[in-house]
């Protein structure tokens, strides 16, 4: 009788560690699949940024125009602190 019941422990403890193996690897296996999707869509943003990229010369020209604007409105309020 001892015998049985040993065989039946180590046959639901190997059922459950393969249980726990199964679920193991297709967790790993869901995760590869998703860490795919991501480097997909990174490679998708980097080429979406590439394409938007600003270049040097026209971020400097429209900053211009900004700080050029923001000097005539200083320019104003200051004749306007003068009246």
């Amino acid at each position: 009788m001892d015998q049985a019941l040993f065989q039946i422990v180590v046959g639901v403890a190997g059922a459950a560690v393969s249980f726990i193996a199964a679920r193991i690897l297709q967790a790993i296996r869901d995760l590869e699949h998703r860490i795919g999707q991501l480097n997909s869509k990174i490679s998708e943003l980097e080429v979406l940024v590439a394409r938007q990229h600003v270049t040097h010369s026209h971020f400097n020209s429209v900053t211009g125009a900004i700080f050029n604007r923001i000097e005539k409105m200083d320019d104003k309020l200051d004749h306007k602190a003068d009246k």
